[in-house]
């Protein structure tokens, strides 16, 4: 990480406005034993630094700016044994894309959350892939439409909530392949317009939250 700079609020925390990668930092950050990690500015992660920051064994690491994940940062990640305790909390805010491969390497998380929510669309089989996470929770607050494709995908995620707060419109089609969802809890909170019957739908499955005013 090639800035040094380092701000710390708490003797727990480590954040900084690192946008690069370097190996110097990054053997820094693996002797972190504290509870956050974040990196604000940091735009791209390779595999080295990916790792780096598993070893860390922080229990809450996000990269809000994040644009790009791809297969080798992710796995550089994810394939480190330390970094599956189910206290941990891994955030992607900034990234707008994700590849199947890289969705792939992602449902192996076992933390308390996996939060990807600058994704406004997924495809079904990247949709797949994050359906299988083993995390808790799957947040995908970003997403503001969903396909029937990719809704019957999510929908047999089996951890404890699928948070879909940004999606702000479902047709039937779509409501009928939610409503078989294999969770715990299902939030989409953001609907803001969903048909009568579609809305009866959902109804069906009391796992499923929507907003109050539908539910008349």
């Amino acid at each position: 990480f090639s800035s040094r700079r380092r701000h710390t609020r708490y003797w727990r925390d480590w954040s900084s406005d690192v946008c690069s990668s370097d190996l110097e930092t990054a053997r820094a950050i693996t002797q972190f034993k504290g509870e956050r990690l974040c990196f604000p500015g940091l735009k791209t992660l390779d595999g080295d630094s990916a790792h780096a920051l598993a070893m860390s064994r922080c229990w809450d690491c996000e990269l809000p700016s994040l644009v790009t994940l791809d297969h080798a940062a992710a796995s550089g990640m994810l394939g480190t044994a330390a970094f599956s305790p189910s206290n941990y909390r891994l955030s992607f805010g900034g990234l707008k894309k994700l590849e199947a491969a890289t969705a792939n390497v992602l449902r192996h998380y076992q933390g308390n959350e996996l939060a990807l929510d600058g994704l406004a669309a997924i495809d079904a089989e990247t949709a797949k892939w994050l359906s299988e996470a083993k995390c808790k929770s799957l947040a995908l607050r970003g997403l503001t439409s969903l396909t029937p494709e990719g809704a019957k995908a999510l929908s047999q995620f089996r951890g404890d909530y699928l948070l879909l707060d940004g999606v702000t419109s479902l047709d039937m089609a779509t409501a009928r392949a939610l409503v078989a969802f294999k969770g715990k809890g299902l939030r989409l909170s953001g609907l803001a317009m969903i048909e009568a019957d579609a809305a009866k739908t959902l109804w069906n499955n009391p796992k499923i939250e929507i907003p109050a005013r539908f539910r008349k």
